[in-house]
């Protein structure tokens, strides 16, 4: 049985903008903003101007992407459909849309140093010592904390397939690139969209690899708990 969000997104495109900009005005009005706003997070101006639209996933080098690409950040952390809430259909359409993915294991590791050490925000900060503070280590939250009902308890943790669909689970981009590859990815997105080499910010310090990290328990539980990733991206556990 389809439900009502699924229903919802195999509407037609014009009619759905309606229907959530009914729904939620006060966020279809702030999508109407950031197309010609200078906001230094979530300003949609660059993909305006670029026609190209980057799903920006959590811990995948978003942040050297968007500046080597569109000369800052752009679009924060927004998911594939609210872009369909903020662009016509001619321009979903038309605009080149990508994003990056992680192994889900190396990105969750990623993911847990980096909110553990403070993030980029206050409310990283607050969640890295309130939430994952009293674990040990990666493979201790592994083993303790993480499950697919935690999954959405943070936005660095959410499955990366989740920021690239509408409805079902297929991907609604034109092209993904792996962190794994990035620099060849990158340069296959910057002959269509533009812009500088790439430039390695907000990198951290590179720790043991996630293979060394997770026992072989740990590394069982993330291929379950992120089985859709994992299917859809072609990794293996």
């Amino acid at each position: 049985m389809k439900t009502a969000q699924e229903l919802l997104w195999r509407c037609p495109y014009s009619l759905r903008r309606r229907i959530l900009a009914s729904l939620k005005p006060a966020q279809a009005m702030r999508f109407r903003n950031l197309r010609s706003s200078n906001d230094e997070l979530d300003s949609l101006q660059p993909f305006v101007s670029k026609r190209a639209i980057f799903v920006h996933i959590p811990k995948t080098a978003g942040i050297s992407v968007c500046y080597s690409l569109f000369g800052g950040l752009a679009g924060g952390h927004k998911r594939i459909r609210e872009y369909c809430a903020a662009f016509s259909k001619e321009e979903f359409e038309s605009f080149y849309k990508f994003a990056f993915v992680r192994h889900p294991a190396d990105r969750l590791c990623s993911a847990f140093r980096f909110l553990r050490k403070g993030g980029r925000s206050k409310e990283d900060a607050r969640y890295g010592q309130e939430a994952l503070g009293s674990y040990r280590n990666e493979d201790d939250f592994v083993k303790k904390g993480l499950s697919r009902e935690s999954l959405h308890d943070y936005l660095h943790f959410v499955p990366q397939y989740e920021f690239l669909r509408t409805w079902g689970i297929e991907p609604r981009v034109d092209f993904i690139g792996r962190f794994e590859n990035l620099e060849e990815d990158f340069e296959t997105i910057r002959r269509q969209v533009g812009g500088e080499p790439l430039k390695k910010l907000n990198s951290s310090e590179r720790q043991k690899t996630w293979e060394k990290i997770l026992s072989d328990e740990s590394r069982e539980r993330i291929g379950e708990v992120y089985a859709e990733d994992y299917e859809l991206f072609d990794y293996k556990v």
